[in-house]
């Protein structure tokens, strides 16, 4: 762990205490659960902790922590700290700094924190669920004068203007608390009548089914236990996609922009911050700043809107010219395909075309060439773009139903669900899939977790299915397990050292970790 993590993580186990000792239910949300179920612990460039609870623990804890007086500790909430409008509430510790722009001026303590996303009931109408998450932004928008929750990859629906507009004069006539209460009444359901939770969060609408997370399992982050939701694998396909269990590049490491000195107190400079805030009006540029950019973001969802019809009309252009041809699908061309068709997909799949979601002139074989293209190239969410994008298609539900199936099927591997999986290859193989990469993940790891006891006839499925997968890392790693269990160790460590060097599936790195830690013999540690 790096300092920042140390300390964190001390942060961490104090809350834990806290939440047992009152039977208060928490769990690790976003970069957290995720460390905890592809790192075992932080991720390596993570540098915050987050927590998801639901409205009525949140009402509990908020009750425990304003009575409880913990040295150089704080509990800070938009009810309990009037300057503070941040919808997240903050676990903060007063013996270090750490300073963000947007709460130079809010009157709070700058020390490390951790944060807790609240999660409320969500309606399951599908008209009342675009409405809640406009109302959400707007809550959020207007709550923190110095943030903006406006984004470009937010759906264009949920943006709207004049109401922000409408809200923020009647602010002059009624005051900023009331028309926040009303616009809070607006995203308060009764949580019998809602299946889903959606996190109190501006930036994004963060939904789960409440199935996900009515109950909690304890996993290992670092070196205790600590709870995520009962199917956090569900969660975090949500929060960060199929691809969830591939490490990122350095490029996409997200850390978060601050002014941090752990061995220094808060308070050690307050007096002096609150002086500089005073003196160049930090919080009046600081509105400003945000009034400025709120106004480039509704207008650049103009400029999008226009930028998308030119590409629109573009890739007619393109269509056309691919309409005068005969197309026709098939798996060994995968990759041509994929590359004929890149200049279209890449201004489809965008966020700023796709979600004005404009209609093209597409014959349907050349539709289904792309959709297939996709599917066997596992991209999975593009597909899913492209045939929301083009509901006319008469297969559009039977694709819909393929990508749903694949989806869900990684997600119940990771669960290690044999029983869904099962049902879910059935389907798959039945509907002629049986060679798409991720039916073919599934297939080896099934195998190398049910081995026949027959070797050679293990052996010789593994070869097929490296075959076909042209050597895929992960096939790789099952058939490195599976020679494991027939007692080939010098092979498989051998094959697990190669795996760790080139592979950036993290969960699967995890699992040869643990598994050569149990002194499996053949890694050293170094090569960890």
């Amino acid at each position: 762990m790096t300092e920042t993590q140390q300390n964190l993580y001390k942060l961490l186990i104090e809350l834990d205490k806290i939440c047992n000792d009152n039977d208060i239910q928490y769990f690790l949300a976003g970069g957290t659960s995720l460390g905890a179920i592809r790192h075992g612990g932080f991720l390596p460039w993570d540098d915050d902790v987050d927590l998801y609870i639901t409205r009525k623990n949140y009402e509990k804890l908020d009750k425990v922590l304003n009575k409880m007086d913990i040295p150089n500790r704080s509990w800070i909430t938009a009810e309990n700290c009037e300057t503070y409008c941040n919808p997240l509430p903050r676990y903060i510790d007063e013996d270090t700094t750490v300073i963000y722009r947007a709460r130079i001026g809010d009157g709070t303590p700058h020390g490390q924190q951790i944060e807790f996303f609240i999660l409320d009931p969500f309606p399951n109408d599908e008209e009342k669920q675009i409405e809640y998450k406009k109302y959400l932004w707007l809550y959020c928008e207007i709550m923190n004068p110095y943030f903006v929750s406006i984004r470009s990859t937010l759906p264009v629906e949920t943006i709207d203007e004049s109401l922000y507009n409408y809200y923020n004069k009647k602010i002059k006539k009624v005051g900023k608390n009331q028309v926040l209460f009303e616009i809070k009444e607006k995203i308060t359901y009764d949580e019998d009548e809602c299946d889903y939770y959606c996190a109190r969060w501006g930036k994004r609408a963060i939904v789960y089914r409440k199935a996900w997370c009515d109950d909690v399992k304890l996993v290992q982050f670092e070196d205790r236990l600590f709870p995520v939701a009962k199917d956090v694998i569900n969660c975090l396909s949500v929060d960060y996609g199929m691809n969830w269990n591939l490490i990122p590049n350095v490029d996409n490491q997200i850390i978060h922009s601050s002014i941090d000195r752990l061995d220094k107190s808060c308070w050690d400079n307050d007096e002096e911050i609150r002086k500089i805030v005073k003196k160049y009006n930090i919080n009046d540029i600081l509105y400003k700043n945000k009034q400025n950019n709120l106004f480039k973001g509704f207008r650049k969802i103009d400029f999008h809107r226009l930028e998308s019809k030119l590409k629109n009309s573009y890739l007619q252009l393109l269509v056309n010219q691919w309409n005068k041809e005969k197309w026709r699908f098939s798996i060994e061309k995968t990759d041509e395909l994929v590359k004929i068709f890149e200049p279209f997909f890449v201004f489809q799949l965008s966020f700023i075309y796709s979600k004005f979601n404009l209609s093209l002139d597409i014959n349907e074989d050349l539709l289904e060439t792309m959709v297939l293209s996709l599917i066997y190239s596992n991209r999975i969410k593009d597909c899913n773009i492209i045939l929301n994008s083009n509901k006319k298609f008469s297969k559009e539900k039977d694709y819909s139903d393929i990508c749903k199936a694949i989806y869900n099927l990684k997600i119940e591997k990771y669960n290690k669900n044999l029983n869904r999986v099962n049902v879910l290859l059935k389907y798959l193989i039945n509907k002629n899939y049986s060679n798409q990469i991720e039916v073919l993940r599934t297939r080896a790891w099934l195998l190398s977790s049910e081995p026949t006891k027959s070797k050679n006839d293990d052996i010789n499925s593994f070869k097929e299915f490296l075959s076909i997968s042209n050597n895929d890392l992960e096939v790789f790693k099952y058939y490195a397990d599976t020679l494991y269990y027939y007692g080939k160790k010098e092979e498989a460590n051998k094959m697990y050292k190669d795996i760790l060097n080139e592979s950036n599936n993290g969960m699967i790195m995890l699992d040869i970790k643990n598994k050569l830690s149990k002194k499996r013999g053949g890694l050293d540690e170094k090569n960890n």
